[in-house]
């Protein structure tokens, strides 16, 4: 584009409502970097512009926060964010929840384990654990009081201090 030149870009309607007050930009020699800060933040945005018109808001602010239009909520699927991973795109809407597919079993029965044992049998397991890097879990604080547990890795594998 050369100097003087002019162009127009509209997107219009937005996906949703933006923040005009903490929205931002900027302008320099070889870009225009705009910063726009959503009015609901959480919502996953799938697009820049959006299917139908925002009505514009000339509410009172001090009442209550906007809704999320129906349109927006309905079974849209969420953005897909690119991934070179084997199993494809993750789910990061499920981290955390009880249904997460990747919920490893050997994970949830060493928290239950602990979770459930006396203070005796978790320290032998935290010192155990500590001392031998890893590679021993014991339960028995009367053997693991008076013991030192060296670093013994599985066949194959070697040890590293960080």
């Amino acid at each position: 584009m050369s100097s003087g030149s002019t162009y127009d870009f509209t997107a219009s309607p937005l996906f949703s409502r933006i923040d005009s007050s903490k929205s931002s930009f900027r302008i320099t020699p070889h870009k225009i970097e705009i910063i726009l800060h959503k009015s609901l933040p959480g919502l996953k945005w799938s697009s820049l512009e959006g299917k139908e018109a925002i009505p514009s808001s000339n509410s009172d602010p001090s009442s209550e926060p906007p809704k999320i239009p129906a349109s927006i909520l309905k079974d849209e699927k969420p953005p897909a964010y690119p991934t070179s991973s084997v199993k494809g795109p993750k789910n990061w809407d499920a981290v955390g929840d009880d249904q997460d597919e990747e919920a490893t079993e050997p994970d949830d029965f060493f928290k239950k384990l602990y979770q459930d044992a006396d203070p005796n049998t978790k320290r032998a397991m935290m010192k155990s654990y500590q001392e031998s890097g890893g590679t021993a879990l014991s339960m028995d604080w009367s053997d693991v009081s008076s013991k030192t547990f060296k670093v013994d890795p599985p066949e194959g594998m070697e040890a590293h201090k960080w």
